[in-house]
Parts: structure tokens; sequence; C-alpha cells
């Protein structure tokens, strides 16, 4: 087991780099990440695993409050197969500045398991805001996904894939992007406007839009709510 607390890590070709001995799953189980800042590296902020053929590479992380921004390819990576990963707090952002293929700010490859991302940021990333490769059993609530050019993109083949409460709005190309193979289960009270293959319970698209509610004489104001000004003014 490995803990990083209080890192300081930028400027780098890779901004901390945790990869599983050959033959040694255990080597990468149960490291907690806290309070990294990896920024500016020229390729990725903080990856985790590479390279690696023996089952799960990584198994019982915990990535809390890190940041990782302004990285030539990724924010967080999660490489190969992974289990039971906790993504809390981090904030990825401003990254993929040199355009690389499936780049962003968290990325989670491979035959991923029991993936929980929670209160995450990720905006202003050159491509995919959270990526999701081959995932089973993931859920991803509250977390803000903004002017990237995918919010959310969650590949074919992953399954049983929970959106809740998340604000996926303003990306470039589309806000949630899944394959019309993904399996989702009670995904709802989510926030977008641009989607495709992708419904919340009981609706089209999320359960909610990006675009704010009407402006009225500087006043933000529900359609209810000039209906019912409307109606005073008739009346008087």
């Amino acid at each position: 087991n490995s803990n990083f607390f209080n890192i300081v890590s930028s400027y780098n070709q890779v901004g901390v780099y945790a990869n599983a001995v050959y033959g040694d799953p255990s080597s990468t189980e149960n490291n907690t990440f806290f309070n990294v800042v990896a920024n500016s590296n020229e390729e990725n902020g903080i990856i985790l695993g590479d390279d690696f053929t023996n089952g799960f590479t990584s198994r019982g992380i915990n990535l809390t409050s890190n940041v990782a921004n302004f990285n030539g390819q990724s924010g967080i990576v999660m490489a190969d197969s992974n289990d039971r990963i906790f993504l809390y707090n981090n904030t990825a952002s401003f990254n993929d500045k040199s355009q690389y293929d499936r780049g962003g700010g968290i990325i989670i490859l491979g035959k991923s398991t029991n993936i929980s991302l929670y209160n995450n940021v990720v905006k202003n990333n050159s491509f995919y805001g959270i990526y999701l490769d081959y995932s089973f059993t993931g859920l991803l609530e509250n977390n803000t996904a903004i002017h990237n050019q995918e919010g959310v993109r969650i590949n074919a083949g992953s399954t049983f894939i929970t959106l809740t409460n998340n604000t996926i709005c303003y990306n470039n190309l589309t806000d949630i992007h899944s394959s019309n193979y993904v399996s989702s289960i009670n995904s709802t009270k989510n926030k977008c406007d641009v989607f495709q293959e992708w419904n919340d319970e009981n609706t089209t698209g999320c359960t909610a839009s990006c675009v704010p509610a009407i402006l009225v004489h500087g006043i933000y104001s529900s359609d209810g709510m000039w209906d019912k000004m409307k109606a005073n003014l008739t009346e008087n």
C-alpha cells in the first residue's frame, strides 16, 4: 500500500506515475492520493497503471482533493483494468493541450469495475471531461463537466452505469455521449442539453436543461412566474 499526501509535482514529463510491479497486482492495491497537485506536465498529471496484463492493475484506489490542470495529455488517468476506484472532489481542467487521442480531464480505461466519481470538476479540457472506456458498475454523482469538447463519454460495452445530479453543460460537441449499447440504471436529476443515446429515467435526454431561466427586467424568473406577472398586468 502507498499513500501520496500533499505532493506538488508539476512541469515534469509526468506528474505522478504509479505502475504495478509486473506479476504483483498487490503493488497498486489500496493506494490513496490526497491533495496532490500535478499541473503543467508534458504528458499526464496523475496516471495509475500502464502496460500490465495480469488481471486488475489497480484495486481499492482513493483519489481525493487532487488538482491536475494544464497537462499535455490528461489530468487523471486510470489505465488498463481497475476495481474499486473512488474519486472525490478532484479538479482536472484545461488538459489535453497536445490534442492527444482520448485525452482530457478524468480518463478511465480498460475493463474497470465498481467506479465511483463524486463531486469532481472537469472543465475546459480540449477533448473529454470524463471518459469511461469499458466499465461495469459505476456511479457518477454531483460532478460538473462544462466547456469540454465532450462532457461525459461512455463507450460501448459499459453496463450498469448510473448518473445522478450531474451538471454536464456547454460542451462543444455533446454533453453526454454514450453508445446505444450502454446500460444505465436509475439515472436521474442530471442537467444537460446535447446528448447522444442517453436518457434519464422517465424522460428524453436529461431531467433538466442547462439553459437558465428567463431574464425579466434583471430578475431571473421561471416561465410560471412570468405567466403570473402577465395575468396580474391584464387584471389591472
